[in-house]
């Protein structure tokens, strides 16, 4: 039941047991509210946190698979007459041209060529599968050299050489990173490189 002040009070006394009185019912309903929120903080504290140990419980009992997309070819038109022969033929034909055509195919005498292609073969082997040949060094090498000598698309490539584009993105930084690897200590960096180089990393 309310308060309210005794008859004949004075009429401070009265107003002060009002304002007592609101602030005591203002009190009251701020902790109410406090606890109602603490409660409410708690149950979500407690949802997110059975929600992210759930997810973790399903990412590791399970993997997501992406649903297999059926090829419509294996190998392209333009390339299923490409055989080991094929391509040494091309290459031997190119090498029979009058005039230096294999150098300016390659921007080097074949001498150089041959000498490459022993250093680094051991790197660049593939071995056949039961489904393909896999393409002899002699051709990542020509791939290569091609590439760097020209600047050429891999696009471009894959029409000279009827291999697919894919496969020289793999083949070209495979076959550099094996002559950087075979011609490392014949390789002379100019001492001013050098120089320059202790020069800014002091």
């Amino acid at each position: 039941m309310r308060d309210s002040p005794m008859r004949g009070a004075p009429r401070h006394e009265a107003q002060g047991h009002r304002v007592y009185s609101r602030s005591k019912h203002r009190t009251g309903s701020l902790c109410r509210f406090v606890r109602v929120m603490a409660k409410n903080v708690e149950i979500c504290i407690a949802v997110a946190a059975y929600c992210y140990y759930k997810y973790l419980h399903i990412i590791s009992t399970s993997k997501i698979k992406k649903p297999w997309k059926k090829r419509r070819w294996w190998v392209k038109s333009i390339n299923r007459n490409r055989t080991r022969e094929h391509m040494d033929r091309q290459l031997s034909e190119l090498l029979m041209e009058p005039g230096g055509e294999f150098e300016n195919f390659t921007r080097m005498p074949l001498a150089d060529f041959e000498y490459l292609l022993n250093i680094v073969s051991p790197m660049i082997s593939k071995k056949d599968t039961s489904m393909r040949q896999a393409i002899t060094p002699k051709i990542r090498l020509a791939i290569t050299l091609r590439y760097l000598a020209t600047g050429d698309s891999f696009k471009s490539l894959h029409y000279l050489f009827k291999v697919s584009s894919e496969i020289i993105s793999r083949i070209v930084p495979e076959v550099c990173a094996a002559l950087n690897e075979a011609l490392k200590d014949e390789i002379k960096v100019n001492r001013f490189i050098c120089i320059y180089r202790a020069t800014v990393l002091l």
